[in-house]
């Protein structure tokens, strides 16, 4: 059972599938049917609207330059580091950001969902404190860190382009 405080974000589209959007009053994150298929987001943190596209590439295409896996190093390293530690691992009260514990949470989510949950919540103490390209450094150096491949392009923070993009185990795996 949900929370009443939070059950009036949560919206149903008529096509049959379930959206569960949890957000905390305030930072109402709205989700609304705009066609049989499709659906919009509106940000929590931008206040932009962007269209849900599915994702149709798996993150082992490679959806990251390696420079920028490189600086996501470094400002992980300076904005993330004290709480997940520098391998990633975390503790009991910041998750692991690589391995199984990783996957387990993220698995078949896109890129935009993390990005999302990284933008709005972290760092901890000033959510959404750093500039949009940052965490998108920071999430290259992620998925470099999980042995993702890097890829012949830099990511952007365009959420159509995030959203192509999912977080799936190895082929053959």
């Amino acid at each position: 059972m949900l929370p009443r405080d939070l059950t009036p974000h949560i919206r149903r589209p008529n096509n049959g599938n379930s959206i569960h959007v949890f957000a905390l009053p305030g930072r109402g994150a709205r989700v609304m049917p705009t066609a049989t298929a499709s659906v919009e987001v509106t940000s929590p943190v931008t206040g932009a609207t962007s269209p849900v596209v599915e994702a149709t590439k798996s993150v082992w295409a490679g959806a990251y330059s390696a420079e920028q896996a490189r600086l996501g190093g470094a400002q992980y390293r300076r904005s993330c580091s004290t709480c997940h530690f520098l391998n990633l691992q975390g503790d009991g009260t910041a998750p692991s950001l690589v391995g199984e514990s990783f996957q387990f949470v993220w698995e078949n989510k896109s890129l935009r969902e993390l990005f999302t949950a990284m933008q709005s919540a972290m760092p901890p103490n000033a959510p959404n404190s750093l500039p949009a390209q940052t965490y998108v450094r920071i999430l290259a150096y992620i998925m470099a860190r999980n042995d993702f491949p890097e890829g012949d392009q830099e990511l952007t923070a365009d959420p159509s382009v995030l959203g192509q993009f999912k977080i799936t185990r190895a082929p053959g795996s």
